[in-house]
């Protein structure tokens, strides 16, 4: 069993002058036999294109677990903007 390993990414810097923290996304992947592949928590290999990246032996696999997981994000809209602010029209009857 390959070691899972977890990888943080910022999704939103904070924003200090609004009271706003920022955002964080929160991943894991495995390295085996120099391909990185994006999991779950008990390193069960996530579905979907871009979850497996074949480096070699000495490549920087946490660097590209983090820009594969915000590629993931970035292409996942559904997820993408789930807590975004939603923004209304202004009512010209208020």
């Amino acid at each position: 069993m390959n070691e899972v390993h977890r990888i943080t990414i910022e999704t939103a810097r904070p924003r200090p002058r609004e009271s706003f923290p920022g955002r964080i996304e929160t991943g894991f992947y495995v390295f085996t036999e120099g391909s990185v592949i994006l999991t779950d928590e008990q390193g069960r290999p996530l579905g979907g294109d871009g979850t497996k990246r074949f480096i070699g032996l000495d490549g920087h696999h946490r660097n590209v677990a983090c820009m594969m997981l915000r590629s993931r994000r970035r292409n996942s809209h559904s997820l993408a903007d789930f807590a975004a602010p939603i923004s209304y029209q202004r009512s010209k009857y208020l």
